[in-house]
């Protein structure tokens, strides 16, 4: 239900302004013809707050999308965040109690995902404000000297452009 919400709440906000930019172009192309120039800085003073009241209600909308993660007794968060790059071979073991709360990482922040897991093995950076973070879950070439990228198992972590937990799967890459 909050990945619902974000999504609409992101949608008025760009509903509202590009409205705002549209209609702003047709008022002034028609009052520069038609020389109504006080007419036009009242519609301007108007959209102006308009615009802002958008902004601000982004602003204050946005950062309550997602939510923090509740404990979960019966995985290890410390155990996994040692195990770097999966070289200790213990992630393995701590996926099945992980999968079992996959649902409820569903529309986590990134903060409360780097909390839980700790820092990714690798990110990358989708269109515009999305990304992908990557954890190793198995031993492999990325254990060697330089942590080079590698073929073994990861959990690939997917984050919405507002910074929510959209998608969770996993990758075995080909090289």
């Amino acid at each position: 239900m909050a990945r619902k919400l974000c999504a609409a709440e992101a949608d008025i906000t760009n509903l509202v302004l590009s409205s705002y930019l549209r209609t702003k172009k047709i008022v002034y192309r028609f009052f520069k013809v038609s020389g109504g120039w006080l007419f036009l800085m009242l519609v301007r003073r108007f959209y102006s707050s308009l615009r802002f009241s958008s902004l601000a209600l982004s602003v204050l909308l946005l950062p309550a999308c997602g939510h923090s993660l509740p404990d979960f007794p019966d995985f290890d968060a410390a155990a996994w965040r040692r195990d770097l790059h999966a070289c200790q071979n213990q992630r393995v073991h701590l996926l099945p109690s992980l999968e079992k709360h996959r649902a409820e990482l569903f529309g986590a922040r990134t903060n409360a995902i780097d909390a839980l897991l700790g820092r990714p093995d690798g990110a990358e950076l989708d269109e515009q404000t999305e990304k992908t973070y990557f954890y190793y879950i198995e031993p492999g070439p990325q254990c060697e000297q330089g942590h080079p990228r590698s073929a073994a198992n990861k959990l690939l972590i997917h984050f919405g452009a507002t910074g929510t937990v959209t998608e969770i799967r996993y990758e075995r890459l080909r090289q």
